[in-house]
């Protein structure tokens, strides 16, 4: 059997709100026409909305040397890591966002949609 080493920073599971942008919007649309009448539905999602989420994966990968790093460069590399995310739609579907990165407050919007954690 094998057995599992739980090293993650603690972000996988988390509940997040994730908000979508123009592409998120074309793929859920897209993948709405493809699945057919009734699979999929839901009410149309709009560039810009909020849904919740959750992190199903994350790439921030700690390295050995992060222990003789500052706090503030330690945060750094974790802000600047990406998720994959479950984000449920308001409908009977849920999307996967792949490759999002937080939002920072005061930091620049990502163009290829962000998400914060929820409280």
């Amino acid at each position: 059997m094998a057995t599992h080493t739980f090293t993650s920073p603690g972000r996988i599971g988390r509940r997040v709100l994730y908000c979508l942008n123009d592409a998120d919007v074309r793929e859920i649309q897209w993948q709405r026409q493809l699945a057919g009448k009734g699979s999929r539905n839901g009410n149309d999602p709009k560039e810009g909305q909020v849904y919740p989420g959750v992190i199903v994966a994350d790439f921030y990968s700690p390295l050995a040397s992060d222990e003789k790093r500052t706090v503030e460069d330690r945060q750094t590399r974790l802000e600047q890591s990406s998720v994959n995310l479950q984000v449920f739609l308001d409908g009977n579907d849920s999307y996967w966002a792949t490759s999002r990165s937080q939002w920072i407050p005061g930091k620049e919007i990502n163009p290829l949609g962000h998400w914060i954690f929820a409280e």
